[in-house]
């Protein structure tokens, strides 16, 4: 009788993508989704903050500005509220220096400036999740 793999596989690690750009962030989540993550995707901080939540994803990647509160304060309520304080947040963002230092203060675990390269981008987030301790991997490996 053949080994039941099903058993041991672990489900793909979960990224939300909270950006109010639609075609940008279905860009990103099917650049995700091909490179073996799970993707959910929120097009405001509020509505973000509830998916984390409910979802409970193993990666935030946060756009700063977004229509209804900033992304800075949403960075701020995941980094001081202790069920969310370790979750790897990478924001993405046109940067002044100014504001890549507040990004830091905030805690996130990275960022990379808008436009960005795609390939960069799939392996900054294959690298913040495997540093998280997350037990899925995605099906692709990046090089």
């Amino acid at each position: 009788m053949p080994p039941d793999h099903g058993q041991d596989e672990r489900p793909p690690p979960t990224v939300l993508v909270i950006d109010d750009e639609g075609e940008q962030a279905a860009v990103l989540a099917s650049a995700l989704r091909d490179a073996g993550f799970a993707v959910v995707t929120a097009g405001a901080g509020l509505e973000g903050l509830g998916l984390v939540e409910a979802v409970r994803p193993d990666l935030v990647i946060l756009d700063l500005k977004l229509p209804d509160v900033s992304g800075f304060r949403v960075l701020k309520v995941l980094k001081e509220d202790r069920h969310t304080a370790t979750l790897p947040v990478l924001v993405l963002t046109a940067l002044s220096f100014a504001e890549a230092e507040k990004v830091a203060r905030y805690g996130a675990d990275g960022f990379l400036t808008k436009p960005y390269v795609i390939e960069e981008l799939l392996i900054r987030v294959q690298d913040l999740v495997a540093g998280s301790g997350v037990t899925g991997a995605p099906t692709k490996v990046l090089p």
